[in-house]
């Protein structure tokens, strides 16, 4: 709580480890997460980055949870 650097690092990590897996479900989440952290920051051009991933993956794998979540916080 109230570590956004510690968050940041865990959520690279958590992506960088579903990336070497090939966990496509969970690493959308991951990105998601970490396109909700750089929002908080103020940091937009990455959040959006993030979000956009996020999305592109849900939309390949046709998670309709995923897809409808990168679509809310991208709105």
């Amino acid at each position: 709580m109230g570590n956004m650097n510690k968050a940041v690092t865990l959520a690279e990590e958590s992506a960088a480890l579903n990336r070497k897996v090939g966990n496509m479900i969970q690493l959308s989440w991951s990105v998601h997460h970490l396109g909700f952290i750089h929002q908080i920051l103020g940091e937009w051009d990455k959040s959006e980055q993030y979000y956009k991933e996020a999305l592109d993956i849900a939309q390949r794998l046709d998670d309709f949870q995923s897809v409808g979540s990168a679509y809310g916080y991208l709105g």
